[in-house]
């Protein structure tokens, strides 16, 4: 991953996010930020993923993040720029 702005980044993301666009599975919010909603197909996709025992640890971390770590990206933002100092003071566009 790379530093970009305020948290790490991976340019294989565009790729990914349009592949899942192109498919139906994710729609881009309506606002400038950076935003993507599951549709009702994404999520039925994504529930039969995690019903297979290739995808059950995957899964489950998945619900733990999101217990844990369910914040807006703000929040997200300070807490790796609390924790993580090394990452953040990387210039921009170098590798973490």
């Amino acid at each position: 991953m790379t530093r970009y702005k305020y948290w790490p980044w991976d340019q294989r993301y565009y790729s990914v996010l349009g592949s899942l666009a192109a498919r139906g599975l994710i729609v881009y919010g309506n606002s400038a930020r950076a935003e993507f909603r599951a549709t009702p197909q994404g999520a039925a996709a994504a529930a039969s993923l995690a019903a297979t025992p290739e995808w059950a640890v995957v899964a489950s971390r998945i619900k733990l993040l999101k217990r844990h770590f369910n914040k807006s990206g703000s929040a997200l933002k300070n807490l790796i720029y609390d924790r993580l100092p090394d990452a953040v003071d990387r210039p921009w566009r170098t590798e973490i």
